[in-house]
């Protein structure tokens, strides 16, 4: 089957998207809100969001407009202090244990609601943004937002692109070798998949280079 995305209605485009691009890392965003909400520490996961580069480090962050088109708790938390917003947040790397709390995080709340007393999560201040961190999390990207790309302002559903240097990164110590490599199976990721389907890391592949074209080997192993 063949598909012209223009020809799809805003459902249909969403679900052959995330149903195809998989599994999607899950970013669980800290933040606290300005304004009305001042302070109010805001949490909420996203699987629109990858890094995009190591120099200066950088990730990219994909926020939807809600139902009436209006921005989310979380991107107007983002948006930098010239619009209003506090430019600073949270990436919390989403692993196993969490799962439970994290799509509890995932319920709409009333802003003035915080949804660390709604999942149990244990918040702590940053330690270089004026954000909240997850204390569970085995890792978490201290952000500042660069700028966002609105690519449909007014619409309901549609995205809005956020480009974030990170200026601080905890890491647990039991998860980091001296070379700064990531133990996966310690991590315990988790990724997004389509509906309502989520996938850990149960395997991995070391791909030992060959001598040419198709002479690499592969090896699998159990993370567990």
């Amino acid at each position: 089957m063949q598909f012209d995305p223009d020809l799809l209605d805003p459902k249909a485009r969403y679900n052959l998207l995330i149903g195809s691009v998989v599994p999607r890392p899950i970013a669980v965003v800290g933040s606290y809100g300005s304004g009305k909400q001042n302070g109010v520490a805001n949490l909420a996961p996203f699987s629109f969001f990858n890094a995009v580069s190591s120099n200066p480090m950088m990730v990219v962050l994909g926020i939807a407009n809600n139902q009436a088109g209006e921005p989310k708790d979380t991107l107007r938390n983002l948006k930098p202090q010239s619009e209003g917003g506090r430019g600073q947040f949270t990436i919390n790397i989403a692993h196993r244990d969490l799962l439970p709390q994290i799509v509890a995080c995932a319920e709409p709340l009333p802003p003035d609601e915080s949804e660390f007393d709604l999942s149990g999560l244990t918040p702590l201040r940053a330690e270089r943004v004026d954000a909240p961190r997850v204390a569970e999390a085995k890792i978490t990207l201290e952000c500042q937002t660069s700028n966002i790309t609105r690519f449909k302002p007014g619409v309901p559903g549609a995205g809005n692109l956020i480009l974030a240097e990170v200026v601080f990164v905890h890491v647990a110590d039991a998860l980091i070798s001296e070379n700064m490599h990531i133990d996966p199976a310690g991590l315990d990721a988790i990724g997004r998949l389509g509906g309502f389907d989520y996938c850990s890391i149960r395997e991995r592949a070391t791909v030992l280079p060959g001598k040419g074209a198709l002479t690499a080997d592969i090896r699998w192993k159990s993370t567990r």
